[in-house]
């Protein structure tokens, strides 16, 4: 909580190299975790650091959670991300979105995950985001339609279903 933002810069960096080594090599997970710890300081430091190092910081800390093994948490950091900084480059909202997609697509494919709660609430979440400005995938509007329909809000579904069946 005391560090200057250059050290934090610094165990992020770190982090990254270790989040960068092959999926076959072990990483130094503490050093993952600094890094996660690093970036969360610079977010909630707010002004006191300068914006582009706290938009960086933030979308790291999805892919150091990822690395760690806690993919859930990893992939709603990137949905945090794009929550946090709308405003974003584009391609790194984008790298964001498919990032928790595949993180989520793996966990949604593991028969031992496919099901937990955190799992299905990082899904429902992408969907929610993905199906909004400024990405409107539309190859999600079925399944997030079928979302709101068994979630009781019929009028937000049909909508959906409309919009998808206009076509036609």
């Amino acid at each position: 909580k005391t560090l200057e933002p250059l050290l934090l810069q610094g165990f992020i960096a770190r982090a990254d190299e270790q989040r960068r080594r092959p999926e076959s090599e072990a990483v130094d997970l503490p050093v993952l975790q600094r890094g996660v710890d690093a970036a969360r300081e610079m977010l909630r430091r707010g002004s006191a650091v300068d914006p582009g190092l706290r938009e960086s910081a933030a979308l790291e800390i999805g892919f150091f959670l990822d690395r760690l093994g806690r993919h859930a948490d990893g992939a709603n950091a990137f949905l945090d991300y794009l929550h946090e900084f709308p405003n974003a480059d584009p391609r790194n909202q984008t790298i964001a979105l498919d990032a928790a997609l595949t993180i989520i697509g793996k966990l949604r494919a593991n028969p031992a995950t496919a099901d937990a709660p955190n799992t299905v609430k990082a899904y429902e979440r992408f969907l929610t985001v993905a199906v909004a400005p400024p990405f409107s995938r539309n190859e999600f509007a079925y399944e997030y339609a079928r979302l709101l329909q068994l979630q009781g809000k019929y009028a937000q579904a049909a909508d959906y279903f409309t919009a998808l069946f206009a076509d036609l």
